[in-house]
């Protein structure tokens, strides 16, 4: 870590100490703030690992975090300085310091078009405070360190999602397809944890099962794969699991759009039960598929497995039960079905079925 920033008022120039850091002494030095009423700790994002590792936002952001301020707590910079001293601390080419300096600077000007409502779409806007915290006023540009510091949040809220915060229309051909490509690995895995779940149960299962094998049972015109097709002999359940790993919404118009990917027209929740649908008239065979030979009564149960709490969980009509990883477990083991909604086996409404269950 290059410095632990402390600062007694984001808005004045009170005072900064910079203490070299690891891990732990970070962890000291804000404990030992932690009796300023009105200290504030930050930690600066742009570590010499991120420079190392080649990370010029970063490289920017924390060399602008670091820049002197005047008694009203901001600094004006002329854009050649920053990138000189940004690429000489992170050993970075300049070519790709100005870039990230374009990528971070907002436009006042492009503030003020695209319509009064158009902040309701956060997601979309390519220039916000937050991802571009560097304006740039009468050729220079101003900062504002608690700014970046809030944009250095943000940014590493983003990343981890394998997300970028900026509009796939202002970055440079192949990132988006990048992006994405990491995004569908990471749904990969989370599918590949899905079915891990089921196997350290014990319980047989069909693992991206696919059309053309869903054909061959004599399924006609199958709807699509099935991430992971789950046989429950003991309770008499075939599992039709869905599992999504989608980017957070943040704004209101992004969470709307989220919601109706999974509940308006031929989206994810229809979808799931038009599979549903056709694994009931040939449970059989799809149970003989899971290598279960014994024949039974089977009922059929759509399950959609997402990373996070997803809000389409919470309208007023789910129609199939949402669940987590790490919840899994209690609900594949749990010997009633679950609710509609986020409802695993341990959740208050199940609870309730139970014993209503147990009365009769």
């Amino acid at each position: 870590m290059t410095c632990l920033v402390l600062e007694a008022d984001p808005r004045l120039t009170l005072g900064r100490e910079h203490f070299a850091c690891g891990h732990t002494s970070c962890r000291q030095v804000a404990i030992a703030a932690s009796s300023r009423s009105t200290a504030r700790v930050s930690v600066l994002c742009a570590s010499s690992s991120s420079a190392a590792d080649g990370s010029p936002t970063a490289a920017v952001l924390g060399t602008a975090a670091d820049w002197p301020t005047d008694e009203d707590g901001i600094a004006s910079v002329n854009a050649d300085d920053l990138v000189r001293e940004a690429a000489d601390w992170s050993a970075l080419p300049e070519a790709q310091i100005r870039a990230a300096l374009e990528l971070l600077q907002i436009d006042p000007v492009e503030l003020r078009q695209g319509g009064a409502r158009r902040f309701l779409n956060v997601e979309q806007r390519s220039h916000r405070l937050l991802t571009r915290p560097l304006p740039m006023i009468d050729g220079r540009i101003l900062v504002m360190p608690w700014l970046i510091h809030a944009a250095l949040q943000l940014h590493n809220s983003y990343l981890p999602a394998a997300r970028l915060p900026h509009p796939a229309n202002v970055l440079p051909p192949g990132v988006s397809d990048a992006m994405n490509k990491h995004r569908k690995g990471r749904n990969d895995e989370l599918e590949t944890t899905v079915r891990d779940i089921a196997a350290d149960l014990g319980l047989p299962y069909r693992f991206q099962f696919d059309q053309s094998e869903q054909a061959r049972l004599g399924i006609r015109n199958p709807v699509g794969e099935i991430d992971l097709l789950i046989a429950d002999p003991v309770n008499s359940r075939l599992w039709i699991c869905e599992v999504k790993d989608l980017a957070t919404p943040h704004s209101v118009a992004a969470m709307r759009h989220r919601v109706r990917q999974f509940t308006h027209g031929q989206r994810f929740v229809p979808k799931l039960l038009d599979k549903a649908e056709q694994i009931q008239r040939h449970t059989h065979a799809v149970a003989y598929a899971c290598g279960v030979t014994e024949v039974q009564p089977w009922r059929v149960i759509p399950l959609i497995v997402t990373r996070h709490v997803e809000p389409a969980a919470y309208v007023q009509n789910p129609k199939v039960a949402f669940t987590l990883p790490y919840q899994l477990l209690e609900v594949l083991q749990s010997p009633i079905d679950p609710v509609e909604g986020l409802a695993p086996a341990g959740h208050p409404r199940s609870q309730r079925l139970l014993r209503a269950q147990a009365k009769h």
